[in-house]
């Protein structure tokens, strides 16, 4: 092998100094794109994540919202309901376990002493016990009587020494439909007679009454 010249040797060398520069700068072109492409992935995950913690916070001032909205009207509907008329109004009843078999005249006739769209008070000289399943018919007018499934809560004795009455409170049980409506619609009916002072026998209710089934006698449980 003959002897490498000058020339032979320096262009040999250029050649390799220009290999390991292109091997240079194509290492640090890849390391910029993996850089950029890293940054791009995790700036995608940190708006993703950002997107989502907003759109659970959304949902759930949504969900606090819903609440709200359903607790307001949950009570607007409750005061509708347990809005209660005082009046003597007319009634029939009779226990359930009787009604099947029962006559006309076996129906018992009292008078109410109250009566909101959940329940009712009336006065009556039968002694009744607590749990009694009871059926009530009440003549709202214009020929209409709805009935009104219900369960006597609380019984007490009134004082009076000339007869023994009963003021028996019953909570309806499941009314068929729209006829708690019906009941309502004759409540306030009432009340507005009572307000233009149209049948004095009928007012307002505007103290506690001491047999509310609501809170009980006395107002407690």
């Amino acid at each position: 092998m003959g002897a490498m010249t000058f020339k032979e040797f320096s262009q040999g060398l250029s050649n390799n100094l220009g290999n390991k520069e292109f091997f240079n700068m194509s290492g640090f072109a890849f390391a910029i794109i993996m850089i950029i492409i890293i940054a791009a992935v995790l700036t995608f995950r940190w708006h993703e994540a950002r997107t989502q913690e907003a759109q659970r916070r959304s949902y759930k001032l949504y969900k606090e919202r819903q609440r709200k909205m359903a607790s307001s009207l949950s009570g607007q509907q409750h005061n509708r309901r347990w809005f209660r008329l005082k009046t003597n109004a007319e009634l029939q009843w009779i226990l359930q376990a009787h009604a099947e078999t029962a006559k006309k005249k076996d129906f018992k006739t009292d008078h109410l002493v109250d009566i909101s769209g959940d329940g009712l008070c009336f006065t009556t000289a039968d002694n009744l016990n607590i749990d009694d399943e009871i059926l009530l018919f009440l003549d709202i007018g214009g020929g209409n009587t709805v009935t009104l499934p219900g369960r006597a809560v609380r019984i007490v004795e009134d004082t009076n020494p000339d007869i023994k009455i009963f003021n028996v409170s019953v909570k309806f049980g499941n009314l068929r439909h729209g006829e708690r409506d019906r009941v309502m619609a004759w409540i306030l009916k009432r009340q507005r007679a009572a307000i233009r002072e149209d049948d004095p026998d009928y007012a307002e209710q505007k103290t506690p009454n001491p047999f509310d089934i609501q809170g009980g006698f006395n107002g407690e449980l």
